[in-house]
């Protein structure tokens, strides 16, 4: 009985330090963490699972906390969600590829490769293709049915930070449209 005992014990610790090894969106996102949200931080293996034979939305960005995200992540990620609990979307894939761009490591130059052979319309950052952040794919049965990058973009193509109203609206009726895509039949 005690062996029955300590090896449950044992299972009941493996399974809470693995439960601490998954990724958090919360954390983050600590502006989310009061929020009603349907996001779920993923690995880079899930994310590429649902890209290539599955049905979901995917966020590329950057945490709300990295200097380099200006903002622009955290700026879309309340919008979407706002979008997202409107048409009854319940879950979307949050991917952080800051240390994979950073480090250009091979998942990164894979996942690169794939999305531009796929929607062939990434940003020139010193003149290659870069994933941009915010990204947002939308995908069903494996093929991307539409994705949006950043936030809005003013006259020069870069895109702008600190959203109007009515540009925030402009950004919700663009992911309104890609949902519609998702969701269609």
């Amino acid at each position: 009985m005690k062996k029955i005992v300590v090896v449950l014990i044992f299972i009941l610790i493996l399974i809470g330090c693995e439960a601490k090894k998954q990724p958090s969106f919360d954390n983050d996102f600590p502006s989310m963490q009061d929020v009603d949200h349907v996001y779920q931080k993923t690995t880079y293996t899930k994310a590429l699972n649902l890209i290539l034979d599955n049905t979901g939305v995917l966020v590329l960005g950057y945490n709300e906390e990295n200097p380099l995200n200006n903002r622009n992540t955290a700026e879309i990620i309340p919008l979407l969600n706002q979008v997202a609990i409107e048409v009854g979307y319940e879950e979307i894939y949050y991917l952080d590829v800051y240390d994979m761009k950073a480090n250009n490591t091979t998942e990164y130059r894979l996942l690169l490769a794939y999305i531009d052979f796929t929607v062939g319309d990434l940003h020139l950052q010193n003149n290659s293709k870069q994933i941009v952040t915010p990204d947002v794919y939308f995908i069903k049965d494996g093929k991307i049915v539409g994705h949006h990058i950043g936030t809005i973009e003013n006259e020069n193509g870069a895109f702008i930070q600190n959203l109007t109203i009515d540009q925030e609206a402009e950004l919700k009726d663009i992911y309104r449209d890609l949902f519609t895509r998702l969701m269609a039949e």
